[in-house]
């Protein structure tokens, strides 16, 4: 298409030969239209064969006979506002989403006593949307992911939600005509799907909303200078957010994504406003970086350059924890439950990360052991991958720990797949490396986590999610072993594999579609 686009416009001007003005021709009449890159209108390629037709007011009629009470509904939008978004505010406006839901459902009641009400349409939804529509029933899904009603009815409801966001989207033929509502709804569904223990799947729906958000230009300054500032910040603001959640899913996974790369927003050097960075402004500073880490791992180094970057990186981390709002620097300056909240969900993510950053040298700690071995010395550079290795163990205490205070506060913590994976996996790599032994205080952390998990409310173990048992298991037998697992150079005999590739064994069992197994040089070998 490009190529037939550069031919017409290479031609000299005094001879257009026949192909020449054949292909301008085509260009004008035919192609365009036939690869549809001059209609937004196109089909639904996956229209159901069985179904109604896509925008009838039947099948509108059809979803918001789903919709719960009024009573019910501004409840459910509350509780997920008080805490699945307070650790992911996919939302960007929360404060208008929730005044927009209270007219909402009054032109409802108002619609539903008229003797000959309006019909429904794709524009008209009692005043709003089916974009819209879509975003509720997705904050919908969240918030009865969050309520504490029993785990059956929670996951059930919150699921036929999921279905009806998603129905929504294919009303409005998502995949040709996004909005920025339908960005938003598929984050919102992305993190209700993680936390249903699905962190696979929504791993692949982001790669389509970062896709659909890319073809709506929101990874870069709009070109239009007519756009009101309320639009430029909201649009940058959603794909933060996006980069966001590709980091909290690309690293469990360990795939290396190349979304931060494609940012083109001229965001210049971040000055802390007067009280310091919030939450937000912080932990999208950190999930940049966390991307970076993931990404360079596929970029072969020297170790003083692999040394050098981790010393940048660690000092950019520290500079954002030092600039961040009293109460995500103290637990002594939280007040309301979200400073709570927001204080130990960052510092979980934070020292997360820095494991992660540090991560390579517990390799290395086993490959300098081999050299020594050998009578090789490596003199300054062993003392640096000793300090490293140590920062690394501290940061997954540290992870384990926030994740202890964290489900403390909020039983939706346990039901978090970010916070759920990165606290079993840090508490396995603790046992594998053998610290339980080492220190009562791990011993105990690791216990109090075990005991936690063990509480889920599942009506039997079977109900339990693969990872979760396999690793409750593990850590069962790391810490009844009493050292048993990690010999002095915190290296296992096992296979001679890293603890890394230990810990992800562990974790998805003979199952490594969506993992990576870890060479001791930690570099990851695609298994996908």
């Amino acid at each position: 298409m490009a190529m037939a686009l550069a031919l017409s416009q290479q031609q000299p001007e005094n001879e257009p030969s026949a192909s020449v003005s054949m292909v301008r021709d085509l260009l004008d009449k035919s192609v365009l239209p036939i690869f549809t890159l001059d209609n937004d209108s196109t089909t639904y390629p996956f229209v159901d064969l069985w179904g109604l037709p896509h925008a009838s007011p039947v099948r509108i009629e059809k979803l918001c006979a789903m919709l719960p009470s009024d009573s019910e509904c501004l409840q459910h939008v509350r509780q997920y506002r008080d805490t699945a978004h307070v650790l992911f505010p996919a939302i960007v406006n929360m404060h208008q989403f929730e005044s927009e839901v209270t007219r909402f459902l009054v032109t409802r009641t108002t619609q539903t006593a008229d003797p000959a009400p309006l019909p429904l349409t794709e524009q008209n939804v009692y005043g709003k949307t089916v974009h819209w529509l879509g975003l509720l029933f997705a904050c919908l899904a969240s918030g009865y992911q969050c309520s504490n009603l029993s785990r059956r009815e929670r996951q059930l409801t919150s699921q036929v939600y999921v279905c009806c966001a998603y129905e929504c989207l294919r009303i409005v033929n998502y995949l040709s005509c996004s909005q920025l509502d339908d960005i938003q709804n598929l984050l919102v569904l992305g993190n209700v799907i993680s936390n249903s223990m699905n962190a696979g799947i929504a791993w692949a729906l982001l790669g389509l909303t970062i896709r659909l958000a890319q073809g709506m230009g929101l990874h870069h300054e709009p070109l239009s200078r007519d756009l009101p500032s309320e639009e430029r910040i909201l649009r940058h603001e959603i794909w933060s957010r996006i980069i966001w959640q590709d980091s909290l899913l690309s690293i469990s996974y360990d795939r290396a994504t190349p979304t931060a790369n494609l940012t083109r927003w001229d965001t210049p050097h971040l000055a802390p406003p007067g009280d310091g960075f919030s939450y937000t402004e912080c932990m999208l500073q950190l999930c940049t970086i966390a991307l970076d880490v993931v990404g360079s791992r596929t970029q072969r180094t020297s170790f003083q350059r692999e040394l050098q970057r981790i010393e940048e990186r660690r000092r950019e981390v520290e500079a954002i924890s030092q600039q961040a709002q009293a109460h995500l620097r103290e637990p002594s300056a939280c007040a309301l439950m979200k400073d709570h909240l927001e204080h130990w969900n960052w510092r979980l993510h934070r020292s997360y990360v820095v494991s992660e950053l540090c991560r390579p040298m517990l390799a290395k700690q086993r490959e300098h052991h081999h050299h020594h071995s050998h009578g090789h010395g490596h003199g300054n550079s062993d003392v640096v991958v000793a300090t490293l290795r140590r920062v690394c163990i501290d940061a997954l205490v540290d992870t384990v720990d926030a994740f202890a205070k964290l489900q403390n506060l909020t039983a939706f913590a346990r039901t978090s797949w970010a916070a759920v994976h990165r606290s079993l996996g840090s508490a396995l790599l603790l046992g594998i490396l053998g610290e339980p032994a080492r220190s009562e205080r791990v011993r105990l952390m690791l216990d109090q986590l075990v005991a936690v998990m063990l509480s889920f409310e599942y009506a039997d173990a079977s109900e339990m999610p693969g990872p979760v048992t396999r690793a409750v298991e593990a850590l069962q037998r790391f810490n009844i072993q009493d050292g048993a697992a990690g010999g002095d150079d915190g290296s296992q005999a096992s296979q001679g594999s890293s603890p890394y590739a230990q810990m992800e064994r562990i974790l998805w069992g003979a199952d490594l579609r969506l993992s990576t197994t870890w060479g001791s040089d930690g570099v990851a070998d695609e298994l996908l």
